[in-house]
């Protein structure tokens, strides 16, 4: 997803684009089905070497819970140097104890904790880069099947007589060089 933002908002120009792009993303992953979305969950998946004994390590880790969960089912433990994939799945548990090896999960239909994933894996990075274009994180993090309030009634809200009495003015028009181009991205 990153690569495409940062095409949409450098080769493209086109932020607008990059935020729809970044929005369906999210929704897709939102909205995440385990036995239909295969390669929705191939992306999510986080990779990690298993590079020595698991008592070596001096906190645990992730990948470290995935490998006792494949030795505690197979009886066999990955070899030592082996990259280790992993997901998080949903739960209330700590994040190192929700690791989960990816065939385990799509062969029992276990539901990912997507709000990991969108919180903490896709919306970061892009919200670094579309910041600088002022666009609100709030905005990026969109599911299509997320309800408003008169969503559930079937009238709409009645006018009681309530304005809102609020200013509308008129945005403020671009400072632009005074050859009126713009130079480059950075150049507001």
């Amino acid at each position: 997803m990153l690569n495409r933002v940062l095409e949409y908002v450098l080769k493209e120009g086109n932020v607008e684009k990059a935020v729809e792009h970044v929005k369906s993303t999210v929704d897709r992953v939102r909205n995440l089905d385990v036995t239909r979305d295969s390669d929705i969950i191939d992306d999510l998946v986080l990779t990690k070497t298993f590079s020595k004994s698991p008592s070596s390590y001096k906190n645990k880790q992730p990948h470290l819970t995935v490998v006792e969960k494949i030795e505690q089912r197979t009886g066999m433990r990955p070899s030592i140097g082996e990259r280790i994939p992993f997901v998080i799945v949903a739960g209330k548990d700590l994040f190192v104890n929700r690791a989960e090896d990816p065939e385990y999960v799509r062969q029992h239909n276990i539901a990912l904790d997507v709000d990991y994933y969108i919180q903490k894996q896709l919306l970061p990075p892009v919200e670094r880069i579309l910041s600088v274009f002022g666009v609100n994180i709030a905005t990026l993090d969109h599911d299509s099947r997320q309800k408003g309030l008169f969503d559930f009634s079937k009238s709409k809200p009645a006018d009681n007589g309530c304005q809102m009495n609020a200013e509308i003015r008129e945005p403020e028009k671009e400072k632009l060089p005074e050859n009126g181009n713009q130079s480059s991205l950075l150049d507001f």
